[in-house]
């Protein structure tokens, strides 16, 4: 490979503020200021997160195409100095997408860096994600690279606005623009709210709206939240929508529950409301509540099957797709029995025994064993957490 298309050389560009290039209909889309890389063809829609350049090396936006695709390339570090083959310390990780000279999308060796402003202008990704979108890629695949931070969000009667951070300062998220997009979605916010998530916005993905949201990091899941008495509830069509979740109502008492798991509920405006917190508990799912943004943050991974929330799982590595499953909680809902026998320290699955691993005293297995095991097919979803688990 030509040393050209490896070296990443320190590029300042000046664009303009409001400049917005419209996403192509095919091919690969990169948006700075999310920090994410979608590839569309026909049915496929793929999102995945990526590392893009630092303030002073950014990542530079316009329409593009890939012109070269590199196994194992070798990283000549920009300025000179010794090669770095193939291998666990390679910067480019697995994979080169090359689509501009001296620029590419590929792997790392730095995961963590992933959803980050950390190189030199390229666009990094987990290397299970590079893997994938390389072999759905052909030279000629159009590479679109925009600057886009506002985005509207329509959901009923509800109108949101999610915003970017302004990564490189562009001046597009201006105080006066912020308020003035406000103004003409109309979309009421008091002062003290506005200030508060439009301080944080520098930093992360926010959401501006009427009343309460429920949001997983950039992802948004629903405003159609009260609070009541410091309780907060979440619409029933919510629940159903966003966790695929069934409740039972006792007709007599006008109780609710789930998973024979009794819950808190309410009545407004014509629409019954589910108390979220104790919902997210039953399913161990980790979250925090901004009271001044008026935010519900889902921080925890969230395992689906077959549409339906099942909980979380605490050991879950995107970058190599190593996912542990938690067998009880997957057990339970997924109806496969699980036993444990502490005499002979196994555990078996439908009454077979398996090699599971105990960590803190929990059983886990790896998703792909546990889906040869119980036949599931399943997809990893790394740029919001999601495992989609499908019988």
């Amino acid at each position: 490979m030509k040393k050209f298309m490896l070296y990443i050389i320190i590029l300042s560009l000046v664009f303009s503020a409001d400049i917005v290039y419209a996403a192509p209909s095919s091919g690969i889309t990169i948006n700075l200021p999310s920090r994410t890389l979608e590839y569309n063809k026909g049915s496929v829609h793929k999102e995945y997160p990526v590392a893009i350049g630092k303030s002073l090396s950014s990542t530079p936006d316009g329409s593009y195409r890939v012109r070269a695709k590199v196994k194992n390339p070798t990283w000549h570090p920009p300025g000179g100095g010794k090669p770095v083959l193939p291998g666990k310390n390679n910067p480019l990780g697995r994979r080169w997408i090359n689509f501009y000279p001296t620029y590419g999308i590929h792997g790392n060796n730095k995961p963590k860096s992933i959803g980050t402003m950390a190189s030199l202008g390229c666009v990094r990704m987990y290397n299970s994600d590079v893997n994938e979108l390389f072999d759905m890629v052909s030279v000629g695949t159009p590479v679109n690279i925009t600057y886009q931070t506002a985005s509207k969000i329509y959901d009923d009667d509800r109108v949101t606005l999610k915003l970017y951070p302004d990564v490189y300062g562009r001046g597009v998220n201006f105080q006066a623009k912020v308020r003035a997009k406000l103004s003409r979605m109309g979309i009421s916010i008091g002062e003290e709210k506005f200030k508060h998530i439009y301080t944080n916005n520098k930093k992360m993905t926010c959401f501006y709206t009427g009343g309460w949201i429920l949001t997983k990091g950039d992802k948004y899941l629903s405003a159609d939240l009260v609070r009541e008495n410091n309780v907060m509830y979440i619409s029933s069509n919510s629940v159903k929508r966003v966790f695929g979740i069934d409740y039972k109502t006792d007709m007599q008492t006008g109780k609710m529950s789930v998973n024979d798991h009794a819950l808190g509920c309410m009545e407004q405006n014509g629409r019954t409301y589910i108390d979220l917190n104790r919902l997210l508990d039953l399913f161990h799912v980790v979250y925090k509540t901004d009271t001044s943004a008026k935010r519900v943050d889902i921080t925890s991974n969230m395992i689906f099957a077959n549409g339906k929330l099942i909980g979380k799982t605490d050991y879950a590595d995107y970058d190599k797709r190593d996912i542990k499953l938690p067998l009880k909680e997957m057990g339970e809902q997924m109806g496969f029995k699980v036993v444990w026998n502490p005499s002979s320290k196994e555990l078996s699955i439908n009454n077979k025994y398996v090699p599971a691993l105990i960590i803190n005293g929990s059983s886990y297995m790896d998703i792909e064993k546990l889906s040869h095991i119980i036949k599931f097919n399943y997809k990893i979803d790394s740029l919001y957490d999601i495992i989609q688990i499908k019988r």
